[in-house]
């Protein structure tokens, strides 16, 4: 790779992960910007500090005082809902920085005896989860579109089939409000309201840390394209999602939603739905012990109330032990920290030697082999008989495929074929957003060699395992973790539990949590 040309008066100080020089100009005597000399500890005849308001940047010691008047007007003002870390373990006990430790610095018989636990654990309390791959009417045209390849289809089946799975928990109607948690572009709610087409007495709330382009809140400006999306800017370690005005106002029980919560933000969406929000009212519910309430029904101010969960889970080697919802169930397990930073390192096994279908002609081909007169998307009634997740029956029934998990940042935008009799402004919307599915070609791409990359960094030839054994303790491991946040949702008082919602040919990454309330 050619190396980054340093021109004259440029910095020197060269940045590793933008492969590049620093471009801000140089200090008339020296070879570094004042901020690279300040960092590098280099005397400039002025001493840098690091700035008050946020230290991720540097400035004169001896004109702080006019540095912040300047930074401050950058400072956003926070909203009411911002509330420092509030969906943090605030109960647990302090354990410090997690420091990151190499699977290679981890011995033989240590890894041998935490794969023993996980085995024996899994069977005692895993074992099997339910195989539900369903399926939802609005998707037929977009799924009918011949021009779509492996991963536009892959989005399209996964949100179909948790659009189904909302429906199944019967959240799917009128008088609810969405809270699509790690948003991105948008596409679940978009889906959502689209099965719901003539309904108005609906909310839609996304919630994304960062700015994403052709969101598919664009589709939803207008009178006569439904409910009015609204976005909030913030990460969820810091939402008080109970007190944002269109939730509690409304006074629409809240579904939280999710399609591609990486790691701990499962955790942390999981604890911000449960820590803010009041259970919606039940029989069983009010017959709970105390303890197992949720922290706001002792505040009568926070009026929102959750009616249930569907979050489609992914990349658990991105937990930290920090943000787990599920501690108590490792602590009574005999699992430590260190267990659990080396369970997250584990579950990486299972994707790193991951194969699907590449083209739809291979799907094609597979789904046409399965016996005569099952349809190849089945609606909600069409579930499937359970299956153990040990692994993959490659005779089982594939016909109710869906797409792999990838990060909804990065998802495709997708042109609705629904679209043909809307008005010219969204047309142009639609036409904007469309030209992004050449890029999701190879953004789909992307992230499976993200999760295939890490089999080289967890490669262990001292265990002696092959690549199918890797992959079926790396889906363990993954589980025990699921397992974990089922149970802090039951503790809640919610009912909840795990299901295979999409065929593993098209991801590794294919299974939902859902709790919805006891009946």
């Amino acid at each position: 790779m050619q190396m980054d040309k340093l021109n004259e008066n440029q910095c020197a100080f060269f940045l590793t992960k933008k492969k590049r020089y620093c471009r801000f100009k140089s200090t008339a005597n020296g070879k570094y910007c004042p901020e690279h000399a300040g960092i590098l500890g280099i005397d400039q005849g002025r001493e840098r500090v690091p700035c008050p308001l946020n230290p991720k940047h540097y400035c004169y010691k001896d004109s702080v005082e006019k540095h912040l008047k300047k930074c401050q007007k950058q400072q956003k003002e926070m909203p009411p809902y911002f509330s420092k870390g509030i969906n943090m373990d605030r109960d647990g006990v302090e354990t410090g920085p997690e420091v990151k430790t190499p699977l290679k610095e981890f011995s033989t018989p240590e890894l041998q005896n935490l794969i023993e636990k996980v085995e024996k654990l899994y069977d005692e309390h895993v074992k099997a989860i339910d195989e539900e791959i369903l399926h939802h009417h609005c998707l037929d045209e977009e799924l009918g579109n011949e021009s779509f390849g492996i991963p536009a289809i892959r989005h399209r089946k996964q949100q179909a089939s948790l659009v189904g799975q909302i429906q199944k928990l019967g959240l799917l109607q009128e008088g609810f409000c969405f809270v699509e948690l790690g948003a991105g572009k948008g596409n679940l709610s978009h889906w959502i309201q689209q099965a719901l087409p003539d309904k108005s007495d609906l909310g839609f709330v996304l919630v994304d840390y960062g700015h994403v382009r052709y969101k598919a809140d664009n589709r939803h400006k207008w009178p006569d394209t439904g409910p009015k999306f609204e976005r909030l800017r913030i990460d969820i370690a810091d939402l008080n999602l109970g007190i944002v005005e269109s939730v509690s106002a409304g006074q629409r029980p809240v579904v939280a939603v999710g399609k591609h919560l990486c790691g701990g933000a499962t955790d942390l969406a999981l604890r911000c739905v449960t820590n803010t929000l009041k259970l919606r009212e039940s029989e069983e519910h009010s017959q709970q012990p105390e303890q197992k309430k949720m922290r706001t029904e002792d505040n009568p101010s926070q009026r929102a109330s959750l009616a249930g969960v569907t979050i489609a889970l992914c990349c658990h080697h991105r937990c930290s032990w920090d943000t787990y919802i599920g501690k108590e169930f490792m602590e009574k397990c005999g699992l430590t920290q260190r267990d659990f930073a080396l369970l997250c390192k584990l579950s990486g096994w299972t994707a790193a030697t991951w194969t699907g279908w590449k083209t739809k002609e291979e799907m094609n081909r597979e789904i046409s082999g399965v016996s005569l007169g099952v349809s190849p998307n089945r609606d909600i009634d069409g579930v499937s008989p359970n299956r153990d997740i040990d692994g993959v029956d490659p005779n089982r029934d594939i016909s109710g495929v869906s797409p792999k998990c990838t990060d909804s940042k990065e998802d495709q935008a997708e042109t609705s074929s629904t679209a043909k009799n809307i008005t010219d402004k969204n047309r142009q919307t639609s036409q904007l957003e469309g030209k992004t599915t050449e890029d999701k070609e190879i953004t789909g791409s992307n992230e499976l060699e993200e999760h295939q990359g890490q089999e080289q960094s967890f490669s262990r030839t001292d265990l002696h395992l092959s690549p199918a054994q890797r992959e079926e303790i790396g889906r363990k491991c993954k589980r025990l973790i699921d397992y974990g946040r089922v149970l802090y949702l039951r503790n809640c008082g919610l009912q909840s539990q795990l299901k295979t919602y999409i065929e593993e040919k098209l991801t590794p990454e294919n299974v939902v949590i859902v709790a919805n309330i006891a009946s």
